[in-house]
């Protein structure tokens, strides 16, 4: 299961599934970055993602294999 994390302050995530792979974009309005957890109550846990980010239109989005357990994303200021 794919998931987000809203934060305050930040752009909404959108995820949308089609066959086996994810994207999750979110609008380039913003200077942030992505992070990822597979433990959403582990807040220790947050990463920078390590998926390359496509730019297109004012739209920034990641597109990856969906996961066989759980993955949750959220944006940060840098």
């Amino acid at each position: 299961m794919i998931s987000t994390v809203q934060t305050a302050g930040l752009p909404n995530l959108s995820i949308t599934a089609s066959g086996n792979a994810v994207t999750v974009s979110w609008p380039a309005t913003v200077s942030c970055s992505l992070q990822q957890n597979p433990d959403v109550g582990n807040s220790a846990g947050w990463t920078a993602s390590s998926y390359t980010v496509s730019s297109v239109l004012g739209t920034n989005s990641i597109t990856l294999t969906a996961p066989a357990g759980n993955l949750f994303f959220r944006l940060t200021k840098p």
